[in-house]
């Protein structure tokens, strides 16, 4: 009998990786930094925390807007009219100042990313998320685990965020999976979950990192999942995945 699951999709921070911080304020100012040292040559009256606080305006759409497009409207509002080759500068050095990033490394996921990937699944991450693809990619080099992913889906690459459905749809079409045939994995119920509910693929609520996420240190009500459409998977330990896969098998 064939294998139904064939794909597996992770929601990447608080899922597979962690950061605290320290680990925040660090690519921040990588950022900012970095643009600041593109837009002085060209205005040489802005100051870095000029540079900070018009960055600090764009934190409400940063996930849901193509990086090279954020620095095209930053370029702006700090008085430049910029080329197409000023754009491309300041992309380059604002992308590249989060290269060597490197957050935690959730260690149930090293086990679990390399036995998908030797068992055949297609691994993927779809992520709510700043980063463009190329910086989540060095990330996962930085923590030893791109090997075992085969698709990375940004929220700001895509311009659009979980939990709506042309996210899913975008991995779903890289992946040419089904969504019957995916099983996606994240800690948020409503942008994991139910936005993966919503397109028909299994979905997976994962609490291990719960503790490490400040939204959630207030947050254990999970009344939520009473209203769950289907049956809602819930674990604690990503290596869990295997027995939950074990029950989709057709």
């Amino acid at each position: 009998m064939s294998r139904r699951i064939k794909g597996v999709s992770f929601d990447l921070w608080f899922t597979l990786i962690w950061s605290d911080d320290d680990i925040l304020d660090e690519y921040t100012n990588a950022r900012i930094n970095a643009l600041y040292n593109v837009i002085s040559k060209y205005n040489t009256k802005i100051s870095v925390e000029d540079v900070e606080k018009i960055y600090s305006y764009t934190a409400h759409f940063r996930m849901i807007i193509n990086p090279r497009k954020l620095i095209k409207y930053i370029l702006y509002a700090v008085g430049l009219d910029p080329s197409e080759e000023v754009i491309e500068e300041a992309f380059n050095a604002y992308d590249r100042a989060t290269y060597k990033i490197k957050p935690y490394i959730n260690n149930e996921a090293i086990y679990t990313l390399e036995k998908l990937h030797k068992d055949g699944f297609t691994v993927g991450i779809i992520s709510n998320t700043s980063f463009s693809t190329n910086s989540i990619w060095r990330m996962l080099e930085n923590i030893g685990i791109s090997e075992y992913i085969n698709i990375v889906i940004s929220s700001a690459n895509e311009e659009v965020k979980k939990p709506f459905p042309e996210i899913f749809y975008r991995f779903l079409s890289k992946a040419g999976l089904k969504p019957y045939e995916v099983v996606h994995i994240g800690d948020k119920y409503m942008d994991d979950v139910i936005g993966a509910y919503n397109v028909g693929m299994h979905a997976v609520l994962y609490r291990g990192l719960w503790d490490k996420y400040r939204i959630y240190r207030e947050f254990r009500d999970e009344k939520l999942l009473n209203v769950c459409p289907r049956e809602c998977y819930v674990i604690n330990d990503l290596r869990d995945i295997f027995k939950i896969i074990e029950k989709l098998k057709a």
